[in-house]
């Protein structure tokens, strides 16, 4: 984007190859935010992981009263 002029609702944008046209903001479109991937974007996969290691540490404890 080379400008917005927030008056007449314009923006100026430019290509990176020297050609510059202006729109109305009516039809610029952007995409839509991705997803935060800092968590690795996978929120159900992390929390079987920690049902899974849970479920290991408690049978181990089981066990363990188990053969005393």
């Amino acid at each position: 984007m080379i400008g917005y002029d927030s008056v007449k609702q314009r923006v100026k944008l430019s290509d990176g190859w020297g050609y510059i046209k202006t729109f109305p903001v009516s039809e610029v479109w952007l995409p839509p935010a991705k997803a935060d991937t800092r968590t690795g974007g996978r929120p159900v996969f992390s929390l079987v992981a920690v049902g899974a290691a849970a479920g290991a540490f408690i049978s181990a404890i089981i066990t363990a009263l188990l053969m005393r």
